[in-house]
């Protein structure tokens, strides 16, 4: 499972996975996060990710959130 949630008046982006992650799912969340850099509209913020109680990802699934996560930074 997953949430992104962009709050504009606090500047953060918050990114929430717990439990498992497989690649369809995080396939989602990375089309979720292209939306949530969209609607930043170029302003700074700040990025907090909370992995509590996620379980190991796939190979794969862990390959897409390295990349999604650099496009973050």
């Amino acid at each position: 499972m997953w949430c992104i949630q962009y709050e504009p008046e606090r500047h953060v982006l918050t990114v929430r996975l717990t439990v498992s992650v497989p690649l369809t799912q995080m396939r989602g969340l990375v089309q979720a996060n292209t939306q949530a850099l969209a609607a930043t509209a170029g302003e700074h913020f700040r990025v907090l990710c909370d992995l509590r109680g996620l379980m190991p990802l796939e190979a794969d699934a862990a390959t897409v959130f390295a990349d999604a996560s650099r496009t973050t930074a």
